[in-house]
């Protein structure tokens, strides 16, 4: 079973900050990191969870509608503005540099898809090339059309399907969008539930069980992956 820090190591640092990442990927007992990615007015791929930058930075707006220079001008410290008060947004590149350094994995998720930022998944996928990770990456998306198009750009690129809620014939739903993988909400899924999609030859992975009953949920549910903002306190409960 393999653990994932949900936008690095968010339970202790600002999520999707160079700080969450590092102290995630250098000193957490962990396989590798989730984050986020969106594109700017200039077309950087940076790493942010929401579309705007409100909740997480001490500016407004949407991340569109900034370039990457300009959003250096806000500080992304999210709850943690007294520890950690000069955050930066981090570009992808300066991420999957930090990545490539520790040889663990990384699962992209690709927000909104060309839709609404079109071309993110060719830019993606480029700057995977870029840093040689093409094999200790999975890109995900609740934008099953994106993640459907990464697949058509670059048949070896390894996708997940970001899900909610249950997927109505998962084994036909996820061949059609060329899918290695289910990313579900951990509150979706049950032994039997994660049974059924392996035997279709899916990766099961869940997000985000943070609890200690959640994650021992998820274990027992035999899940591929378990993402969480306490990827240390995984470990601890997989070791029992």
């Amino acid at each position: 079973m393999k653990i994932l820090a949900h936008r690095g190591a968010s339970g202790y640092a600002p999520e999707n900050t160079i700080s969450a990442i590092k102290m995630a990927l250098f000193d957490m007992p962990c396989d590798g990191i989730e984050i986020d990615v969106h594109l700017t007015k200039d077309k950087q791929l940076v790493v942010i969870h929401d579309d705007t930058i409100d909740r997480t930075t001490d500016g407004k707006g949407n991340v569109k509608d900034y370039t990457y220079e300009e959003l250096l001008e806000f500080n992304a410290y999210g709850k943690f503005k007294d520890k950690y008060p000069t955050e930066k947004i981090p570009t992808l590149d300066e991420v999957l540099s930090l990545v490539k350094e520790s040889g663990k994995m990384i699962n992209i998720e690709v927000k909104n898809g060309s839709s609404f930022y079109p071309g993110i998944e060719e830019k993606v996928i480029s700057k995977l090339y870029d840093h040689s990770l093409t094999s200790d990456t999975l890109l995900s998306s609740f934008d099953h059309g994106a993640m459907k198009l990464c697949k058509q750009i670059d048949k070896n690129i390894r996708t997940g399907l970001l899900c909610r809620k249950k997927v109505e014939n998962p084994k036909e739903y996820g061949r059609l969008h060329y899918a290695d993988a289910y990313n579900y909400r951990y509150l979706c899924l049950t032994k039997k539930y994660v049974d059924e999609l392996r035997s279709y030859g899916y990766e099961v992975n869940c997000y985000t069980p943070n609890a200690k009953f959640e994650i021992n949920y998820m274990i027992k549910c035999g899940v591929d992956t378990i993402i969480s903002n306490y990827p240390d306190r995984v470990k601890d409960l997989l070791r029992k």
